[in-house]
């Protein structure tokens, strides 16, 4: 994951990870806020707050407020996602992404909007060739 110059973290070696497994979801909510690409908002009045300072309410605490931006968990599917439709191939997207089964590596690759629209022609395609022979017969 590219780091912006100005994020205040230590670029570390090729295989060193930006967030250490475990439950991690503060540092990177704090991380997305700080570089703009996230903010809090106050879960009682719903303005938009400056870190966690409510101008309504002052200073909350994490319940008290709603994380608006990225989340952790989707940069995975999205990474895997933008490597494949850059024409990777699978084994390779699969060593990257630490994935040793392919069953695990399936649930990540999740669709594009594309093909999600070319399913609902299909099937709506197979429905009317099913009416037209449903109609044929009655004749």
């Amino acid at each position: 994951m590219p780091l912006p110059s100005d994020f205040d973290r230590k670029q570390g070696k090729l295989d060193d990870l930006v967030f250490p497994l475990g439950d991690h979801r503060d540092r990177w909510r704090a991380a997305c806020v700080k570089i703009g690409a996230a903010w809090f908002e106050c879960r009682e009045c719903g303005a938009r707050c400056e870190g966690r300072l409510c101008p309504r309410h002052g200073k909350r605490s994490v319940k008290g407020m709603r994380y608006v931006g990225p989340v952790l968990r989707h940069c995975r599917h999205t990474a895997i996602r933008n490597m494949s439709d850059a024409g990777l191939e699978e084994r390779r997207i699969m060593d990257i992404s630490g994935h040793v089964t392919r069953s695990m590596f399936d649930r990540y690759n999740i669709g594009k909007s594309e093909d999600v629209e070319e399913a609902r022609r299909a099937i709506e395609q197979f429905h009317r060739a099913a009416q037209r022979r449903k109609s044929r017969g009655k004749k």
